[in-house]
This record gives C-alpha cells, structure tokens and sequence, in this order.
C-alpha cells in the first residue's frame, strides 16, 4: 500500500498517520501505518466502546508495516487550537479536562486497567463540535498486577510526563 504525503495528517515516533477516502465506506477514514508489529494498539481500541476514542474498522499486518484503519476525526489537535487562539479560556480548559478524565476514568476502570502513556495536547482532538476525543494507544498498556511496587514506562514524552521518569544518561 501507498500512501502520499499529502494525505499524510500526522507523524510521530511510531509511524505515520494518513486520511484516506474509503470507496466502500463512502467515507474518510485515518490509517495509522507503524512499522513492525503492532496489532496490540488495534486490540485495545476494538475492545473499547467510549464516545471520546476512535472506533478501530479493521487492522492487519502486511510486508513488515502494521495498517490500523480507523474512524476519522475530523477538527485540530487541541496544540493546533492553543497555537491559532493563542491559549483557552478556563471554563473552556475545565470542560474539556473533564471529558479526559471520564474517558481516563473509563480506561483505569477496564479489567485489567489500561494505562494511557502519551497524554499531550497533540494526542487530544478538538472535534468541529467543540467535543475533545483521545488519538494514538501506542502507548497504552495493561495492568496485570496492582501489587507492583515499581513500575517501567515504556514511552514518554519530554515536557508531558514527570521528570524523575526521563532515564538520565
């Protein structure tokens, strides 16, 4: 599969992100090509029924790329939305922190509780409607044992996660 840079709506350390018109569909539909094997985020979201995270419409792996395809969310990333108004107000920034923690809330209350490991504004869409909705679960991760005393991240990001968790070289 093919895909132009102009259909390209998004990059990131895993892969790239591109918005296609589906024929059958009748629609557009994000495709998230990440190399390697990553069925595992497709896993996640197709077992997720939640207003604010994508819906997964298939998922498969082919010539070493992992093809996620996916409901298409329409509006800016909430990076894109602080940068053109040059901020937000506070009612603004309380209603849509609500609406992340009822969908973090919805996560930690799946069994096992699932981890989301990349909150950042880029990963937060502000759909035309003004509703936020929470792109990219390559960073999620289950919970298998709620003992654990220490715990391994696997991926963050510099300036959205603590500190004390950047491994120091």
């Amino acid at each position: 599969m093919i895909f132009s840079e102009k259909a390209c709506i998004g990059r990131g350390g895993q892969g790239a992100v591109y918005r296609i018109w589906d024929l059958e569909l009748g629609r557009n539909v994000a495709v998230k090509v990440v190399k390697g094997n990553a069925l595992q985020e497709a896993v996640f979201l197709s077992r997720l029924k939640h207003r604010a995270l994508p819906v997964v419409i298939q998922a498969y792996c082919e010539n070493g790329n992992t093809y996620i395809f996916m409901e298409y969310i329409e509006g800016k990333t909430l990076t894109e939305v602080i940068e053109k108004r040059g901020g937000i107000s506070q009612e603004q920034a309380v209603s849509w922190g609500l609406e992340i923690l009822d969908v973090l809330q919805y996560l930690h209350g799946f069994r096992p509780s699932l981890v989301y490991g990349d909150l950042k504004t880029d990963n937060l869409m502000i759909q035309n409607d003004g509703r936020i909705r929470l792109i990219d679960f390559g960073a999620v991760k289950e919970t298998r044992d709620h003992q654990t005393k220490s715990a391994s991240v696997c991926y963050l990001t510099r300036g959205f996660a603590a500190p004390e968790l950047y491994n120091s070289e």
